[in-house]
């Protein structure tokens, strides 16, 4: 898209016609490769569905080859670059949208996590090699569902017990409302 603007640019140049500035040149990008679903410029769910699916890839088959941790880091660095080069160069300037955090993807992780501890341990119990392989069936089931059951409720004991946030965003917060406070009472004086 650059490069065809920059063409663009250069008929025109040639033709003795006004150059793009850098807002009608953003606002071609846009609206060649606009930041919405099904396009060229991407969209929110395509961005995240792929960082999930990375993710989810590397949680629940990860134990089968730990080099696999290093392989997922080096292409979800590539991918941010290429997502970021994508967002500033092709699209440029999605319209903001605010949101307080990853809104629903963060139930979809968490969804993610419950299943991958599920999945590990159906391979470690009945795929590796352990000490398990001579137990019987129902041996292995009930070490399964032990370990399943044992690490979720982990998972929710550690959430119960840790707050959602931290005491120094919390005392970040009140110091800025406080400070807002202060200038709208300086500011009806």
């Amino acid at each position: 898209i650059r490069r065809r603007a920059q063409a663009e640019l250069a008929h025109e140049n040639q033709l003795g016609e006004d150059c793009y500035t850098w807002l009608q040149f953003q606002e071609k990008c846009y609206d060649e490769a606009p930041y919405q679903y099904l396009s060229w410029g991407g969209s929110p769910v395509e961005d995240m569905l792929e960082v999930v699916l990375g993710f989810a890839v590397l949680a629940c088959f990860g134990i089968v080859a730990p080099a696999m941790a290093v392989a997922a880091l080096v292409t979800q660095l590539v991918e941010y670059r290429l997502l970021t080069i994508r967002m500033t160069h092709i699209t440029c300037r999605p319209f903001p949208a605010i949101s307080k955090g990853i809104g629903v993807w963060n139930d979809v992780l968490e969804a993610i996590v419950n299943i991958a501890v599920a999945i590990n341990g159906m391979i470690i119990v009945f795929l590796m090699r352990t000490p398990m392989d001579q137990w019987c069936l129902r041996d292995k089931f009930c070490f399964f569902s032990a370990w399943t059951l044992s690490l979720i409720f982990f998972r929710v004991l550690l959430r119960n017990l840790l707050p959602d946030q931290s005491v120094e965003v919390l005392q970040t917060e009140d110091d800025n409302n406080d400070f807002v406070l202060k200038l709208r009472a300086k500011l009806h004086k």
